[in-house]
């Protein structure tokens, strides 16, 4: 079967949500992955990148499937600096860091074929190779619709937490640098959604079960915590995130339970190695 190619993008302080993604997306998914991880040395407060030292865990745990699985931390600093020199104001004016447009960078990384990206607030519950296989119809992007956008915004508003994106058909669009040109001209909330949502650029529209945004169902392949409204026991905006205290209740807690102990786990394996304490 065709290696599941797997995009994640951040800075340090997201590290710890792409462990856990990517701990629950190895406990469910059996083709081997190649996971790339973006980051940056950015010039905002929350600009620190993500360390090397963390992505040798991610590789020693892949390691451990045997099956050829492997992560690569990618900095695309320099990148980033020369296409988003117009329009980075736009990230640090909404309440998004500027490390969400990374994701518009896949194609001047990835050469062609599919990849999934995945917000680092994701986690699986079933295999993501089914995703991976979805019919795009000759779009160059695959999303769900978004919880809320879908609503007030457009009827096939997408999310853009969890995209499969077909690089030759985002480099035949020009989607991702439409995206770029619609930020320059655009102040957005959402910028790296968006701009996606609002360019000329074809979108298949794939089952809910890719990117489910309020609670984990049977058929659930991915579980995503985005910020959502719920309305009890009062009107409120739920920002929890699965690798925070309490991050996880009710179901979630029991189908998530064996990835979120190797998470603890891991987390504090790291900790303690690099502590500098000699414990």
């Amino acid at each position: 079967m065709e290696q599941v190619n797997l995009l994640y993008c951040g800075n340090d302080d997201a590290y710890e949500g792409i462990l856990l993604s990517l701990l629950s997306v190895m406990e469910h998914t059996q083709r081997s992955l190649c996971v790339r991880i973006f980051t940056a040395c950015l010039d905002i407060p929350c600009g620190k990148p993500i360390e090397s030292s963390r992505i040798k865990l991610l590789n020693r745990l892949l390691a451990d499937r045997k099956d050829g699985s492997f992560a690569v931390l990618l900095d695309v600093t320099e990148i980033y600096g020369k296409v988003f020199k117009d329009c980075t104001y736009q990230a640090k004016n909404s309440s998004f860091t500027p490390y969400a447009l990374l994701r518009l960078l896949a194609d001047r990384v990835y050469e062609g074929g599919r990849v999934i990206y995945l917000d680092a607030d994701t986690m699986a519950a079933g295999d993501i190779g089914t995703l991976f296989d979805e019919e795009l119809n000759g779009c160059a992007l695959g999303g769900v619709r978004d919880m809320l956008g879908s609503l007030f915004l457009a009827p096939d508003y997408i999310n853009s937490g969890v995209l499969l994106i077909d690089i030759n058909g985002v480099k035949r669009e020009r989607a991702f640098r439409k995206a770029i040109d619609f930020l320059q001209r655009e102040k957005l909330y959402f910028p790296d959604q968006s701009s996606l949502n609002y360019s000329d650029i074809s979108i298949c529209v794939l089952p809910q079960r890719y990117n489910e945004q309020r609670r984990i169902k049977r058929d659930t392949v991915i579980r995503h915590f985005c910020r959502c409204f719920k309305p009890f026991p009062y009107p409120h905006i739920d920002r929890r995130k699965p690798w925070q205290h309490g991050g996880l209740r009710g179901k979630e807690r029991v189908v998530f339970k064996n990835c979120f102990e190797e998470f603890l786990l891991q987390s504090s394996d790291w900790c303690l190695k690099n502590s500098g304490t000699g414990i």
